[in-house]
């Protein structure tokens, strides 16, 4: 499940990174100046982090609150091993 806010944010956020990845890709097609065209892929991966971020808040809002919640120990210990996976993986470069 999405929270209804979070669902508008992200595909608002997802929107703008789609519009401006399709214009790094006319940027390097026309071989505009390299550092412009830098700043528009940093650009993209903004609006990718924060949606992303977004999603994991989501994440602990719903699943978290859900499988913190419960009675269930070892529901409680996967879902801290699957937290700590996507954190790490997130948090690679």
């Amino acid at each position: 499940m999405i929270i209804p806010e979070y669902k508008k944010q992200l595909k608002i956020s997802l929107k703008k990174a789609q519009g401006t990845l399709s214009k790094v890709d006319s940027m390097i097609e026309a071989e505009e100046y390299c550092p412009k065209t830098v700043q528009m892929i940093s650009t993209v991966e903004g609006l990718l982090r924060g949606a992303k971020l977004k999603m994991l808040e989501n994440h602990l809002q719903t699943c978290g609150a859900k499988a913190m919640a419960s009675a269930d120990e070892a529901g409680k210990a996967e879902f801290a091993k699957e937290l700590v996976k996507v954190l790490d993986v997130s948090s690679r470069k």
